[in-house]
């Protein structure tokens, strides 16, 4: 009986590191630990297949199959789960990764759990989940995705929230997939092994050892300061949609080494989301460090002074303070800094 380990997120959470890590390793895993890389590509029919080099590691194949009605997502699980139990064969260890997989565990999908604990009779397998704090999880996917939306951050905020209550996923699961080892694991570096999720992943999921300095941290988000700026940049200047990061990415590359005080809006404001993340989160949170052990009291402490506001102030304080004339000159230097210098050619491993 080999081991299947399903890497399912969760967002924001280290999954480009991971990925990018096992898209750099994955014929060595291959060759030295029998550990075979999978993929769930966007297909029509679905199909899980192996990674190859110059391939993209990372695919929202599951979450485009689900969106197309019932019929279609019964269909798409059913090729998943038949594709997973072909590349098992002979290996005995294969890693399956795929995005949206977290959304399907805290949405507590029937037919993609009881997949997964039909699969659990005749394999050993492991979902491999990171959580990170609730707060620091809402703003980077705000600097990831939500600035881009034409969402208000507060309404942007309260629906990105709902996929948050990581203890009632964790109940949900054990619930509908017994069968399946399912310890969700904290990602926040003090309680992740030597602080790194590569490391903490490689060891716990696969029971190997990295070395932290073989482990990049990829996909890190802009400052808070820069996105809020960028919200105002006309509608296709830099991006076509709030998932599309070709530009992003370069953008992000811009920025690297430039260091942005922190403003007196930004602080404020993230002591009022962690005010939020504490008071609707924590009660979980600490079911879940006393269920599992995490070697903390608290996940989300509550400010270290009073707070006064509500996530609704978000709105002002996210918005941008530059005047019209000062944002022009900043998406025109952009612009320019972009399309002035050679396109780097990257390998598609973000998230």
């Amino acid at each position: 009986m080999g081991t299947i380990v399903i890497h399912a997120g969760g967002a924001k959470a280290g999954s480009s590191s991971v990925q990018y890590w096992l898209a750099s390793n994955a014929r060595r895993l291959r060759r030295e630990h029998d550990i075979a890389v999978a993929v769930a590509r966007v297909a029509d029919p679905i199909r899980v297949t192996e990674f190859k080099r110059r391939q993209p590691i990372n695919s929202n194949a599951l979450g485009q199959a689900r969106k197309r009605g019932a019929g279609v997502w019964a269909a798409a699980l059913t090729r998943f789960f038949a594709g997973i139990q072909a590349l098992s064969r002979g290996h005995r260890y294969l890693l399956v990764t795929s995005e949206a997989i977290d959304q399907l565990l805290w949405r507590a999908d029937e037919r993609f759990l009881k997949g997964l604990e039909e699969l659990a009779t005749g394999h050993r397998v492991v979902l491999s989940y990171y959580v990170r704090p609730q707060h620091t999880a809402l703003e980077a996917s705000w600097r990831q995705w939500g600035f881009r939306s034409d969402s208000a951050p507060s309404l942007y905020m309260s629906r990105r929230a709902e996929g948050l209550h990581y203890a009632t996923t964790y109940r949900h699961v054990r619930q509908l997939a017994p069968g399946v080892v399912f310890e969700p694991r904290p990602f926040r570096a003090d309680l992740l092994d030597e602080g790194s999720v590569v490391v903490d992943f490689a060891r716990r999921s696969l029971g190997l050892e990295v070395s932290s300095t073989d482990a990049p941290r990829i996909n890190r988000g802009l400052p808070l300061e820069v996105v809020n700026l960028l919200r105002s940049a006309p509608r296709g200047t830099f991006w076509s949609s709030a998932h599309d990061n070709a530009e992003l990415r370069r953008i992000k590359d811009l920025f690297d080494d430039i260091q942005i005080p922190e403003s007196a809006e930004v602080r404020r404001s993230r002591r009022i989301l962690q005010a939020f993340c504490h008071q609707t989160f924590e009660a979980g949170n600490r079911e879940l460090i006393r269920e599992l052990g995490w070697a903390t009291k608290e996940f989300v402490s509550a400010p270290d002074e009073p707070v006064e506001g509500t996530i609704e102030d978000l709105d002002e304080l996210w918005s941008a303070r530059a005047s019209g004339p000062e944002q022009e000159i900043l998406f025109h230097a952009i612009d320019q800094a972009l399309n002035g210098e050679p396109r780097k050619r990257k390998r598609r491993i973000y998230t």
